[in-house]
């Protein structure tokens, strides 16, 4: 049985949320919070003014981090 006293509350979720700060997270941390919204607020960003949902992230796919702090930033300088 729970002690009802000790209880504490989490605030509710928002839809912004999920906003991914590509530029002041880590990898695990931008990880974990695709998985903890899922599958409501979900996790999203921004390209070219295009709202993206991301559902996973993996390594090989950080290079996406470059182009979306810096959209100067091309594939092709990797």
């Amino acid at each position: 049985r729970q002690d009802e006293s000790k209880v504490s509350f989490a605030p509710l979720l928002k839809k912004t949320d999920g906003h991914l700060d590509f530029k002041n997270s880590t990898f695990q941390q931008l990880k974990n919070i695709i998985r903890g919204l899922h599958p409501w607020p979900g996790a999203y960003c921004y390209l070219n003014n295009k709202r993206l949902k991301v559902y996973n992230i993996s390594l090989k796919t950080m290079p996406l981090k470059k182009l979306l702090c810096n959209p100067s930033y091309s594939f092709n300088n990797t």
